[in-house]
């Protein structure tokens, strides 16, 4: 090559533009392009500022005692969480933020001044700074204590996993995002990556960075069986490595050659969406694709993305369909272990760390750094390393290491209670109700209620008013949750209500009813069962809601010609009923029609006489837009004196039925003129100790029955209602298929 002189350079330079390209850069504005997020929260700050300034005249960020007493007027005013107790447990730094917090929000308030004025110099911020650490906790008591490493490890996985595929009551807005969810946790495990390394962190709103097909790849390749597999291979968008794209992690799922719960095989579940989608080139059915080879002469073949898919995102948003948001699903873990039994549930930073954890027992440190995107080992032993580190009995005594155990101990980090209360039991909701804080908000609500509800302000308070009361039964349930035994007990304890739900709706959904068993049991992918699962999985994908159709009140049953534009489980339930030239009843316990009215009398007969036939919980219960259970008096069930019709009186409108429970109260209040003791007189508690008062009986029938009668104090929400939300069926509200109990529950607000 000819030796270029500094002639040549320049003239090249000059062919390409560079004098008319010099002055089109403002080099002091990229330092300001921040992301969204942080912009967000230093306008925020700055907003303080102003209102400061505001109050107090001739206030200046270049007087460190105006910042002294603006950031002690900020700390005092932020909202912060309850410390976890084995971290913190003085009471007086509840709710108050850490001492991390403050400094964040005085790091946030120089730097606007470093970025876009003059900077305020270290006799600022230097003074500040140590005043936040030393003097301001004195007289305002915060946490400098920094939450331990936790590990989230198979076991927590594991009643993860139990909760999701064989007790989960929650409904999401598609049936996919259930299966998107666990493909992308055991991903995001396998990989130990980052949350926001797969989908769009909050650190790149609106970058659209997340993964792509284009960063995946579908193989088949020979096992060391020399038996036909297939698997992928992710390129991972790590942190720091934005302008490094060659060194970013790669990882591989894979079907895998023993076998082992299905629950834990992540790539059944990948490829489960990905036949769902047709993202499979000339691969549409699941006999085809496992019927693939690589190529003759080759132990690894890849098989192309459908045309046009690479773009795509790999794991989408089910509303926008761009790509999924870190913080989204990162919530959605969180309230799932909610839900399986954690006070404080893992959560996805914990799973890496676990991860990392076993990586390091199997691999080198060279390749447990490239596994996790890290630049050196300090990173590993300051953040992720176990303080746990080495069985100094077993070394020192017999000469062995017993690793084992170990990892036994650290399951300890993340605490679980299978029995956890999801719900205040109805004493304490009456305690609550009774409370000075509560009457005071109930009082101001039902005033409200009187105005003009078309009034911006008026709603805009009644809004504020259910959060706050949201809030107050919040802060109940976790005291209970905290001072509540998780010792292990002799016997199972009946499932709640919550927990219950499942049970009762299942038959709903033969999807998932058969992978609440499918998944838990031991087998390869090419399995029957793992065949079978993976059906399943493809169908739970396709659907667009978690019901179909209710057994009884099939479709078909209409004799309007599809008129109706979705499925409506009223509407083929009256439908039905009037084609029928006898009266004709349906029972929705056991989901038959019966003709004729000795018929109908025969059929509560013989519910009657076989209690285990009758529920034990007696709400009628809509999940998912379809009646899964009808209302029951828990009363009129045990009746003697009361036809059988009467008795087995089954209710599909909450209304209806809460005024009958009311009634029905107080008529066997008035004939058995007793105001010492109660009796429930529903099936499963017969034999039962009397209650000491009629008030100890709807606590009973509030816990044991899921029942509220009408204007009891057990209920919060007794102002005006329309129809539709107070029967919940029909609405296009996310939460409709609830019962009243459990929509207020915080757990259960998804």
């Amino acid at each position: 090559m000819v030796k270029r002189s500094p002639e040549d350079y320049l003239r090249l330079a000059r062919e390409r533009g560079v004098d008319l390209s010099r002055a089109d850069t403002d080099y002091a504005q990229l330092l300001r392009n921040l992301p969204k997020n942080e912009q967000r929260a230093m306008d925020r700050v700055l907003a303080l500022w102003e209102g400061f300034k505001q109050r107090n005249e001739g206030a200046s960020e270049r007087e460190v005692d105006d910042c002294i007493e603006f950031i002690r007027e900020v700390a005092m005013g932020i909202q912060g969480i309850r410390p976890d107790p084995s971290v913190e447990d003085r009471e007086a730094v509840a709710h108050h933020p850490a001492v991390s917090t403050v400094i964040q929000y005085w790091k946030l308030f120089s730097r606007h001044f470093f970025l876009f004025q003059k900077p305020l110099g270290d006799e600022i911020t230097k003074p500040v700074r140590k005043y936040i650490q030393t003097v301001l906790p004195l007289s305002f008591p915060m946490s400098a204590v920094k939450r331990p490493r936790r590990f989230a490890t198979l076991p927590h996985f594991g009643h993860l996993a139990e909760q999701q595929w064989a007790r989960d009551w929650h409904v999401y807005r598609r049936p996919s995002v259930r299966v998107y969810d666990w493909a992308s946790l055991s991903t995001h495990i396998s990989s130990s990556s980052r949350i926001g390394e797969y989908f769009e962190s909050t650190c790149r709103e609106g970058s659209g960075r997340g993964l792509r097909f284009k960063d995946v790849q579908f193989v088949v390749f020979y096992n060391e069986d020399m038996k036909p597999e297939l698997g992928l291979r992710l390129v991972r968008d790590a942190k720091g490595m934005t302008y490094i794209p060659h060194a970013r992690p790669q990882h591989v799922l894979y079907e895998g050659r023993k076998p082992c719960p299905l629950s834990r095989n992540g790539f059944l579940f990948h490829l489960a969406f990905l036949l769902a989608r047709n993202a499979i080139e000339g691969h549409e059915t699941i006999d085809t694709l496992l019927a693939v080879k690589p190529n003759p002469g080759e132990d690894i073949s890849v098989i192309p993305w459908t045309k046009g898919i690479e773009g795509h995102p790999f794991y989408p948003n089910i509303r926008s369909k761009g790509v999924e948001r870190a913080v989204t699903i990162s919530a959605r873990i969180r309230k799932l272990g909610f839900r399986a039994g954690y006070i404080d549930p893992p959560r996805p930073h914990e799973f890496r760390a676990s991860s990392l954890l076993r990586v390091s027992k199997y691999h080198s440190e060279a390749e447990r750094r490239k596994h996790a995107g890290q630049r050196d080992n300090g990173t590993y032993d300051k953040y992720y390393a176990s303080p746990l580190a080495a069985d100094g009995q077993g070394s020192y005594f017999h000469g062995e290491s017993r690793k084992e155990v170990l990892e036994r101990f650290q399951d300890m980090t993340i605490c679980r209670n299978p029995s956890l209360l999801l719900a205040l039991p109805a004493e304490s909701l009456a305690e609550l109700a009774d409370s000075e804080p509560m009457k005071k908000l109930q009082a101001e609500l039902q005033e409200l209620q009187l105005r003009d509800a078309s009034d911006p302000k008026t709603k805009k308070r009644i809004n504020e008013l259910y959060q706050e009361t949201r809030r107050l039964k919040r802060e109940a349930t976790r005291v209970l949750q905290e001072q509540q035994s998780s010792a292990p007990q002799g016997t199972t304890p009946e499932p709640c209500y919550l927990r219950s739900l499942f049970d009762r709706v299942r038959y709903l959904m033969p999807e998932r009813d058969r992978l609440s068993k499918a998944l838990f049991q031991s087998a390869l992918l090419r399995d029957p069962p793992g065949l079978e699962a993976l059906g399943d999985l493809i169908s739970l994908c396709r659907q667009d809601k978690e019901v179909e159709y209710r057994p009884g009140l099939e479709p078909q049953k209409c004799n309007c010609k599809g008129r109706q534009g979705g499925y409506n489980w009223k509407h083929v339930y009256n439908c039905y009923k009037k084609q029928q030239s006898s009266p004709t009843a349906f029972c929705f316990v056991c989901h038959e029609w019966v003709s004729g009215e000795s018929e109908w009398t025969q059929h509560c007969s013989q519910h009657l006489e076989h209690p285990a036939s009758i529920p034990r919980w007696c709400d009628p219960l809509t999940y998912a837009g379809v009646l899964a259970a009808p209302g029951l008096c828990p009363f009129c069930l045990g009746d003697e004196s009361m036809p059988p019709e009467s008795r087995m009186r089954q209710f599909i409108r909450t209304d209806e039925w809460r005024d009958h429970l009311s009634d029905c109260i107080t008529r066997r209040n008035r004939r058995q003129n007793t105001c010492s003791q109660a009796h429930c007189s529903h099936p499963h508690c017969q034999g039962r100790a009397p209650f000491a008062s009629p008030e100890k009986l709807i606590f009973h029938i509030y816990d044991d029955h899921g029942c509220i009668p009408s204007q009891s104090k057990l209920d919060f929400e007794n102002g005006k209602r329309k129809r539709e939300q107070e029967e919940q069926h029909g609405s296009k509200n996310k939460r409709t298929w609830r019962s009243r109990r459990s929509r207020n529950h915080p757990l259960t607000k998804q």
